[in-house]
């Protein structure tokens, strides 16, 4: 399978993130953190902040990422998002991934999950297409309708927030697809997000007119965990 150049992007703590684009796409190293300073830059590196300490590494040329983190701060809502995907958005993206493990190792505290994730202007939303999760699934907000994609079956959940975001602080849409079954790690498994988006806008939820970046992400939510995926575009 011929896998096609894509960006690295690495977040972590409420968030922060770094984006490298391949040639393929136009150049982008961008850093931001919304919280508090914790020095990540570039492909690979461990950091340690007021919340909690992370460590990732990826590898554009083969489309592998792999993060470990621990929060140290509880209630702190510390989040890591580490990831690979595209500077540019679209609605017709196809990926393959395979998610060779993904470890939840805080027992009932936090979540630790795993998906295709983004952002929308016009209006603001976030959205996820969440394959696979440890501890407990990602559902807030109104269960608004079901898709089935992929051989899997997806709960649609919308909610509203007013939390950090893309633009700084303030309200946006959030739009999650949630696998009723978590997806088995190990296997090459594939994600057609048109099929979501077409889905989320017979539930009344259309998507936004600008697309931002696009990632396949592993993500942890107050929890100790690590994991390691590989993805590639169709």
């Amino acid at each position: 399978m011929k896998r096609k150049m894509i960006f690295a992007c690495a977040l972590s703590a409420i968030m922060s993130f770094t984006v490298l684009v391949q040639p393929v796409e136009a150049s982008l190293n961008f850093h931001h953190n919304w919280t508090n300073d914790t020095g990540l830059n570039g492909p690979s590196g461990s950091t340690t902040g007021r919340d909690g300490r992370t460590t990732f590494n990826t590898n554009q040329q083969t489309g592998n990422f792999s993060a470990s983190w621990t929060t140290t701060r509880m209630n702190s809502g510390f989040n890591n998002l580490h990831g690979l995907g595209w500077r540019n958005g679209t609605a017709n993206r196809r990926i393959g991934y395979n998610v060779g493990y993904l470890n939840h190792t805080s027992g009932t505290r936090g979540m630790t999950i795993a998906g295709f994730y983004g952002w929308t202007r016009g209006p603001l939303i976030e959205y996820y297409v969440l394959e696979m999760w440890r501890n407990h699934r990602s559902t807030p907000g109104t269960r608004i309708g079901t898709v089935n994609s992929d051989g899997g079956t997806y709960e649609i959940w919308r909610a509203q927030r007013n939390s950090y975001n893309i633009d700084g602080f303030g309200p946006f849409i959030q739009l999650k697809s949630v696998r009723t079954a978590s997806a088995p790690t190990g296997q090459n498994r594939t994600i057609t997000f048109q099929n979501h988006v077409n889905a989320w806008g017979a539930a009344g939820q259309p998507m936004g007119n600008q697309w931002y970046y696009q990632v396949f992400l592993i993500e942890g939510w107050e929890s100790d965990g690590s994991g390691n995926a590989t993805v590639w575009a169709q």
